[in-house]
């Protein structure tokens, strides 16, 4: 993909998960997971991500790429990377519940309280960290799972540093005052 069109996918995508929130709203769901298409996910492990949210009455779990031996899978820049977007998501955070060691993770589930709560309207690819932070302008239960990766793939459609960028413009844009 050359730069625009990784730009118009991600649109797309952001679209995609606005859209995924509206469906639920609309047919009334008690749990809804997302994660991402692009193949590094294992889809084996939803009900892994689904159940803090079903046994444990959580809002939003997330599927953390470092609390296992699964970070040692994620590519070095990456894991920097997303350490730092993370650290960005983070910020503000008064309360310790609210903070998470994979703030960039598209692997999450979520109940109906926070299907009904949250509202994303980025229109880039910062929409994963204003999901957190509007869960915790709602005091939203967070809990993190762990989960495996495939970067063999590595499908990614976006420019490293770009992406890190664009994310961060959105971080600022949506953070707590």
């Amino acid at each position: 993909f050359h730069r625009r069109s990784s730009h118009t996918l991600g649109r797309i995508l952001i679209r995609a998960i606005q859209s995924c929130f509206q469906y639920a709203r609309d047919h009334d769901f008690d749990v809804m997971t997302i994660l991402d298409g692009d193949g590094q996910h294992d889809a084996d492990q939803i009900q892994t991500v689904m159940t803090p949210v079903i046994q444990e009455k959580i809002d939003i779990a997330i599927g953390s790429r470092f609390l296992d031996e699964a970070s040692e899978s994620v590519p070095r820049y990456r894991r920097i990377g997303i350490r730092v977007l993370t650290g960005f998501t983070n910020a503000g955070s008064k309360n310790e519940q609210h903070r998470v060691t994979d703030g960039q993770s598209g692997f999450r589930a979520y109940s109906r309280k926070s299907i009904q709560m949250i509202h994303p309207k980025d229109r880039d690819m910062g929409v994963s960290a204003e999901i957190l932070m509007q869960g915790r302008k709602q005091n939203l239960l967070y809990k993190e799972v762990p989960i495996s990766v495939d970067y063999d793939l590595d499908s990614s459609t976006q420019r490293p540093v770009g992406h890190g960028i664009g994310v961060i413009l959105s971080i600022l844009k949506y953070m707590e005052v």
